[in-house]
């Protein structure tokens, strides 16, 4: 999708809630708070955008945005704190500094989760069945990889293998199967996960993103 993009009303009335209930222990006059939601209305409809952009439904596109912000209940918390010791003479400053602040949070535990995981022992029995095999060109056995993903449903959510086809990379195996395809940008998002290439040995180029059961945000 490329061009302008325009959000549904229903997608906009979604957006105001969202920042409606973000806001709403805020202690200020309705001046302020209507001033700081309309700043907020303009990044947090920005990110959505973008994703839109990218092809993703409207659906999709703000249960992504809502889940690299994090927990709302610790957003809350750190948007009252910070309205607390603001500098009252400088109002524009502060707004710029508030968002400033949630978005440094959401963009921080965005790009520590490749981090976080890369240096996790993926299990071996999943390797050889999977990456191993595919480089040596060697056929997966599908079962079996079934069979190794229940073993490790404690650990692992889902991984979902892709193949480079005319210059783009293209879904081709998800485990567990009967996952859901349109929440795998969720689940990326919302929990720890690890992606990382490779080439077999006729040089088809492969992608491997595995994501954990343990929620990115459990730490904040």
């Amino acid at each position: 999708m490329k061009g302008d993009v325009q959000i549904s009303k229903e997608l906009n009335r979604k957006v105001d809630k969202f920042i409606e209930n973000l806001s709403s222990n805020l202690s200020e006059d309705k001046e302020t708070i209507r001033d700081f939601r309309d700043e907020m209305k303009v990044n947090f409809t920005a990110s959505i955008i973008e994703l839109l952009k990218e092809g993703h439904s409207e659906s999709e596109a703000f249960d992504i945005a809502e889940t690299k912000f994090g927990d709302a209940d610790n957003l809350k918390e750190d948007l009252s704190g910070a309205f607390k010791v603001r500098n009252r003479g400088n109002k524009i400053s502060f707004f710029i500094a508030a968002i400033s602040l949630l978005i440094s949070i959401s963009c921080f535990a965005y790009y520590e989760k490749v981090d976080a995981v890369r240096n996790e022992a993926f299990p071996n029995d999943l390797q050889n069945e999977l990456s191993l095999k595919l480089q040596e060109g060697s056929a997966v056995n599908q079962d079996k990889v079934e069979e190794l993903m229940k073993n490790h449903k404690k650990e692992l959510k889902l991984v979902a293998l892709y193949k480079e086809e005319n210059n783009r990379m293209v879904l081709k195996n998800l485990y567990p199967s009967d996952f859901d395809k349109s929440k795998i940008d969720k689940a990326l998002y919302q929990f720890r996960s690890s992606e990382y290439s490779f080439q077999n040995h006729n040089k088809e180029q492969y992608e491997m993103k595995i994501v954990t059961t343990e929620n990115r945000y459990s730490s904040y």
